[in-house]
């Protein structure tokens, strides 16, 4: 229903000891946060399936987010892990069950690893 993406990098930060003000910020590690909001699909016996399924931990491949698209900068064929966080499960008695599942790409990893 809904795809957010939020870029970040670690900000590193040099302070003038005299003043302690600011003088140097330099950006590393980039990381991008997906968070797919949707309605999980239930399979026979109303049992959920797909991907609400998965455990955090797995890395996982995102179809809206393949091939040469890019996102503030994050190239998807250059990112090499898609790695699935924490995750929301809504339900109610009297709307659809609804989630949010968040994904992190790390760029700098060279091989798809799943942990």
């Amino acid at each position: 229903m809904k795809t957010s993406f939020k870029g970040s990098r670690t900000k590193v930060e040099k302070k003038n000891p005299e003043t302690r003000m600011v003088t140097y910020v330099r950006g590393e590690n980039p990381v991008l946060n997906i968070t797919v909001n949707g309605k999980p699909i239930p399979g026979p016996g109303g049992a959920l399936q797909g991907i609400c399924l998965l455990h955090p931990g797995n890395a996982y491949a995102l179809l809206n987010f393949t091939g040469t698209d890019q996102v503030h900068g994050f190239n998807a064929s250059d990112n090499r892990l898609i790695y699935f966080d924490d995750f929301t499960l809504d339900t109610s008695d009297e709307e659809e069950p609804t989630d949010d599942l968040n994904f992190t790409v790390y760029p700098g990893i060279e091989q798809p690893v799943i942990v």
